[in-house]
C-alpha cells in the first residue's frame, strides 16, 4: 500500500545532465530516510519545543523517552513497517497501562511519524495502516 511519488524534470540541455540530476534527485531522498528513529525524535522535539507549551513538550518528551525510543530508537526509519509498528503496540500493551494513556502514546508516536513524511521523506505513517491501538468500546 505504499505509493511511489512520480516527478517530472524538464530543460534539460543533454542526456547526461538529466541523468546526473536523477541520480542526484535520488541519492538525497535515500540520505534523508536513512536516520534514525532516534534521531528524528531529538529533531522532532527540539521542532516542538519552539512550537507548544512547556508542559505539552514535557508530556511529549517522557513518552519519546520511555516508551518509543527504548522500543523502535535504533531502527532507521525506512525499516519501519506496519508490523514493526504492530509489535510496538503489542509491546506498549503488555505494559497494562490506563486505556487513555496507551492512546496518548500512540497519538505521540504517530504525531512523530507524521513528521517525518512532512519533513524528511518517510512514504507513509505505519500506523495509520494498522489503526489504534488497544480495545475500542
Amino acid at each position: 500500500m505504499f505509493y511511489s511519488k512520480h516527478t517530472t524534470k524538464r530543460g534539460f540541455k543533454t542526456k547526461k545532465d538529466a541523468l546526473n540530476y536523477e541520480h542526484e534527485f535520488k541519492g538525497n531522498s535515500k540520505r534523508r530516510i536513512d536516520m534514525t528513529v532516534a534521531t528524528l525524535i531529538l529533531n522532532y522535539l527540539e521542532d516542538k519545543k519552539i512550537h507548544v507549551k512547556n508542559s505539552t513538550y514535557v508530556s511529549a518528551e517522557n513518552t519519546m523517552v520511555h516508551h518509543v525510543l527504548p522500543f523502535i530508537g535504533k531502527l532507521k526509519l525506512y525499516e519501519l513497517t506496519p508490523a514493526i509498528m504492530r509489535k510496538w503496540q503489542n509491546e506498549i500493551v503488555k505494559l497494562n497501562l490506563k486505556p487513555s494513556t496507551t492512546r496518548k502514546i500512540h497519538c505521540q508516536c504517530s504525531t512523530l511519524l507524521n513528521f517525518a513524511v512532512k519533513f524528511y521523506g518517510l512514504k507513509q505513517n505505519p500506523l495509520k495502516t494498522i489503526g489504534s491501538i488497544g480495545k475500542t468500546e
